[in-house]
């Protein structure tokens, strides 16, 4: 009654087999109910009194009876173990074949009734084990009967006292035996080709089973893959679905979005499936995130139909545009750097020139003695101005003409000081203090002159912020893989707005001023991959905060 190596036909089965054990309790509770059914009511139509049951026919049953019971419980408690399940089923199919011929004998021999069991076996093997099955039973079946015919027609085997069985000659009992073995094989055969049939349709099934939920994993991973939002929505615009770049994109507050209707997160989209018969659209819009941020996006709204054809609802495909907002915004304002640029260049050349002049007149000026006082009074002023342009032009062509950086091992703290120190004897610094905290000698790869030309760049517009007698405040901070110079004044601060554009050039906070110091500042950091940054300072004023990267330096105590 082994199913397996048959190919076409038997339903392969382990010892652990979910379905091989759930048909084993079955075929149990089938015997236990047949068993009791048909001997039970054999008893009653049979056997009127109570006196009758102590002939042995009914003592027999009674046996049959109790033995069916006592089995199903071993059966049962062999199942509980869990262990070689497939040999127990076999063992309980070969203990009940011998069941149904004990039956037989008791009922008549191989003209029982009862002999129909033994095709209702052959049915149960090849649904349990497979087609195979039903001929090992179907055999097993005949020899039963083979052999009940033949001991009880020899006298080998009586029939039991109290039994009535009329004499039977040989052919009689060939008859019926061919009957039931002719029964057998047909039963066999056609429950075999039923097995079989069944068997591709299961394999069919199981495939098509398999191939759908392949199909199901790999929808759900290339949703869940996806890195533009992806969400599905009802015919009324609530969304249904979001996949998880969807829920990314809007933030804290996203496991709550499922229901929503789709316009109070993207109202652009949302208009789209107010419109009947909406075909679909794309444009760009922006994604009100549970937090207020606003995030510019791009979407796309198709309908979502049903295998029907019918439409079921929307699908919206968007993607976040910040990234691309920002690229444009920086190649704008590289485009208009680079207009300024030019017209820097034009303004420098322009200017330096007739400066030029004006510096040889003012140098020969400068050296006649008769001179008075208001004159000589006049001439500094021209001095300080002429400076002023000078530097100003300077600066305008390092902006417009920036220049590689040449990196060397630098002491940062030292070159810090010496700036501080030369800054505290010129004019710019008079009537102010200037204060340095520097620590111990950093040492960082930088181009010391362009850094040296940032540090005069903010003492100068810290002094020019400060009132006289104020403070301005200079440190340098070893953090680790970077290092940190702010200096700090006691301006009048900086407001958000000027915070956003401080570093922008041609942009000043001073009637006087072109914006081009710290506009060039930013350049040299940022040249030296670091980060300059300006913030309210606390109890008044501004701190400007320039960060460098150690770059492999080393700190010395």
């Amino acid at each position: 009654m082994d199913g397996s190596g048959d190919t076409g036909t038997a339903i392969p089965v382990t010892a652990a087999s979910g379905r091989l054990g759930l048909r084993f309790i079955w075929v149990m509770l089938l015997r236990v109910g047949l068993i009791s059914v048909l001997l039970t009511a054999t008893m009653v139509l049979n056997y009127q009194s109570s006196d009758l049951l102590q002939a042995p026919s009914p003592r027999f049953l009674l046996v049959l009876i109790a033995a069916t019971y006592v089995l199903t419980i071993a059966y049962g408690l062999w199942y509980r173990l869990g262990r070689a399940i497939q040999m127990l089923a076999r063992i309980q199919f070969g203990l009940d074949l011998v069941l149904w011929g004990c039956l037989a004998y008791a009922t008549g021999g191989v003209l029982s009734g009862f002999t129909f069991l033994f095709d209702l076996w052959v049915i149960l093997a090849a649904v349990v084990f497979g087609g195979r099955a039903a001929f090992y039973v179907a055999g097993a079946s005949a020899a039963i009967l083979l052999a009940l015919a033949a001991v009880m027609h020899a006298g080998i085997v009586v029939p039991l006292a109290d039994q009535i069985v009329p004499e039977s000659t040989a052919g009689e009992l060939s008859y019926a035996f061919g009957v039931n073995v002719t029964g057998l094989v047909i039963v066999a055969t056609l429950v075999s080709s039923l097995s079989a049939r069944l068997e591709r349709t299961g394999r069919g099934l199981e495939r098509e089973r398999e191939r759908r939920a392949d199909l199901a994993v790999l929808h759900s991973d290339t949703i869940r893959s996806l890195t533009v939002g992806l969400a599905t929505t009802g015919l009324k615009g609530q969304i249904v679905t979001m996949n998880p770049a969807g829920l990314q994109m809007i933030g804290p507050g996203a496991g709550d979005v499922e229901g929503q209707p789709l316009d109070r997160l993207m109202p652009e989209a949302g208009k789209l499936l107010a419109i009947p018969d909406m075909e679909g659209g794309r444009g760009h819009g922006v994604l009100l995130r549970p937090d207020g941020r606003r995030v510019p996006v791009e979407y796309t709204v198709a309908r979502l139909l049903g295998a029907d054809g019918g439409r079921r609802g929307a699908i919206v495909v968007f993607g976040d545009l910040t990234i691309v907002r920002k690229l444009e915004a920086d190649l704008e304002r590289s485009r208009r750097l680079a207009a300024l640029g030019e017209l820097s260049v034009s303004l420098a050349h322009e200017i330096r020139n007739p400066l030029g002049a004006v510096s040889g007149s003012f140098q020969l000026l400068t050296g006649r003695k008769d001179l008075g006082e208001e004159d000589r009074a006049l001439l500094d002023i021209i001095s300080r101005e002429i400076g002023r342009m000078e530097r100003l032009i300077a600066d305008m062509l390092d902006f417009a003409r920036p220049k590689e950086a040449d990196r060397n091992p630098c002491d940062v703290a030292a070159l810090v000081a010496e700036v501080v120190e030369a800054f505290r004897l010129s004019q710019e610094a008079e009537d102010r203090e200037v204060i340095i905290d520097a620590g111990g000698s950093i040492e960082i790869l930088a181009d010391a002159s362009r850094l040296r030309q940032v540090v005069w760049n903010l003492l100068r517009n810290a002094a020019q912020v400060t009132d006289a007698g104020g403070e301005i405040d200079v440190s340098v901070r070893d953090a680790g893989d970077r290092v940190e110079i702010e200096v700090k004044d006691r301006g009048p601060g900086i407001t958000p707005e000027d915070r956003r554009r401080i570093f922008e050039p041609f942009f000043s906070t001073r009637e006087r001023g072109l914006g081009i110091g710290l506009a060039l500042c930013k350049r040299i950091v940022e040249g030296h991959n670091g980060r300059i940054d300006a913030e309210p300072r606390e109890g008044g004023g501004t701190v400007v905060r320039v960060t460098l990267p150690r770059q492999a330096a080393r700190h010395v105590p």
